[in-house]
């Protein structure tokens, strides 16, 4: 009997995930993040005053079409603005997304941006 407890209790521990914590970067206003020094998950962390906003710049590819996109955010706590600019001539073009975090309500929330080449990069984001 206590053999059988004894596999029994393994199986169970064996199966339980020990996750490590998260670590953060700060987020830093007018930064810009370069394609290559983004991991595959990326995760960022902010806060910001209500009433206030951050401003940073994603690099995009150097295909048009690969370019950042939202998949999420909280409207009710932030509002997004993005623009994706490829103006000028190569190699003075701008190929960077800018982005503005505006704080509407206090509380806390994932801004979560992707890009086609599968790199997220995550804000967790707190209003004060």
């Amino acid at each position: 009997m206590k053999k059988y407890l004894f596999v029994f209790a393994a199986v169970i521990f064996s199966s339980i995930a020990v996750a490590a914590p998260v670590v953060c970067k700060t987020l830093v206003d007018d930064a810009k993040y370069a394609l290559k020094e983004i991991n595959a998950n990326q995760c960022w962390q902010t806060i910001i005053p209500l009433g206030d906003d951050i401003e940073f710049d994603l690099e995009n590819g150097s295909d048009t079409r690969q370019i950042w996109k939202i998949e999420k955010y909280d409207s009710s706590i932030c509002r997004i603005k993005m623009e994706n600019d490829y103006d000028g001539i190569s190699p003075f073009r701008k190929n960077y997304a800018e982005i503005e975090i505006e704080a509407r309500r206090k509380g806390k929330c994932d801004v979560v941006f992707v890009h086609p080449s599968g790199k997220r990069f995550t804000v967790k984001l707190e209003v004060r």
